[in-house]
């Protein structure tokens, strides 16, 4: 999954302290006295988390991860990526707009990261169209704003898609060139496969049956990143 340079603020910090405040009636949150704002000439959002510092609380708290029924708000993300090389959100928007993939079939979904009811970052769950094993799911298209990233979006993405994919799959499988630490960090286990970097087994009876942890893949019909 190409493009997935998403950021954290490091784990571990102390004393941080969070502050919380309106503009504009909406709620922002900053670390260590720093403001974060919503910019109201470009809508774009804009945190300001001090360096070696976590997240708030109160912050991941008001950040909501729903289900998209549309591509509403997906604009910014397309531009953003393009501008930084990656065409994977392009593919994404396109393939949602021919109908060819809206996250629609068995245990699939597409995922939305919200604050202040501005969309800051997506994630997609699929069957993974590169293994004729059937319970592999396919974490796709993850992409947080620039502006958002150091703050825990892209993890909590993450999470959702594999509490949704504890239902219907037993292993989730992905692949990225720019983000294999951030997916170490969140216990995947790096393969090398030609169509996948990292796995995760999501169901207590994957870790006993090695051929789903290690699906044999099928031939892809199209490389490049997720």
């Amino acid at each position: 999954m190409r493009g997935s340079s998403i950021g954290h603020c490091p784990s571990g910090a102390s004393g941080a302290m969070s502050t919380a405040f309106s503009v504009s009636g909406r709620l922002c949150v900053g670390w260590s006295g720093e403001p974060t704002e919503l910019n109201a000439r470009t809508s774009r959002f804009r945190p300001r988390c001090a360096r070696g510092t976590r997240p708030s609380s109160s912050f991941m708290n008001a950040i909501r991860i729903r289900p998209l029924t549309s591509l509403d708000g997906v604009d910014p993300l397309v531009v953003e990526a393009e501008r930084q090389g990656f065409a994977f959100m392009r593919r994404f928007v396109e393939e949602w707009a021919s109908g060819a993939n809206r996250f629609d079939g068995p245990g699939e979904c597409v995922l939305g990261a919200f604050s202040a009811g501005q969309l800051l970052g997506v994630a997609g769950l699929n069957r993974d169209p590169y293994v004729d094993v059937e319970g592999v799911g396919r974490l796709r298209h993850l992409y947080v704003l620039a502006s958002a990233r150091r703050l825990g979006v892209g993890t909590l993405l993450v999470r959702r898609i594999l509490q949704e994919a504890r239902s219907s799959f037993h292993v989730v499988r992905l692949r990225t060139t720019t983000a294999s630490a951030f997916y170490l960090r969140l216990g995947f286990s790096g393969v090398d496969e030609e169509t996948a970097s990292h796995l995760m087994p999501v169901a207590s009876g994957a870790t006993k049956d090695r051929s789903l942890e290690r699906p044999a893949p099928r031939k892809a019909g199209r490389q490049g990143q997720d």
